[in-house]
């Protein structure tokens, strides 16, 4: 079970190094860890854990999915 704090990634649709420049290019790389995890049917994932931050933890996790989102969107539709 992931935390509230947390977000998990399935490493079907994201990859550590897409996960991490969304980090860096949006101010986060202080603010989250990133993790190597398995789901519950075994699959291979991330964790993303987020600090305390200015706003809430929800709106940084959200923020956070949508700006991944954005990239897979846009890698598979060049």
């Amino acid at each position: 079970m992931v935390s509230e704090n947390a977000l998990y990634l399935s490493a079907d649709e994201y990859d550590y190094h897409s996960i991490k420049k969304i980090a860096l290019t949006n101010g986060y790389l202080g603010e989250i860890k990133i993790f190597d995890a398995k789901d519950e049917n075994s699959k291979n994932g991330y964790i993303v854990t987020f600090k305390d931050c200015p706003v809430s933890i929800d709106d940084s996790i959200v923020k956070f999915k949508d700006l991944l989102e954005n990239i897979r969107n846009n890698r598979f539709t060049r």
